[in-house]
């Protein structure tokens, strides 16, 4: 995936991803989010609730 493959370059030591709910339960988040911890990153979530509008 484009996002792991540009965090192996930049080696940042933390980062910040923005996901919407629909694709927390996606097959893509997953390998996103297990890609990640190969790379010994740990991995947070947290829930943030904005107002639209």
């Amino acid at each position: 995936m484009a996002i792991v493959e540009a965090i192996r370059q930049l080696q940042p030591r933390v980062f910040t991803l923005e996901n919407v709910p629909r694709y927390q339960n996606s097959q893509s988040f997953s390998i996103i989010l297990s890609a990640l911890e190969q790379e010994r990153y740990e991995v947070l979530g947290r829930l943030h609730r904005g107002q639209h509008g």
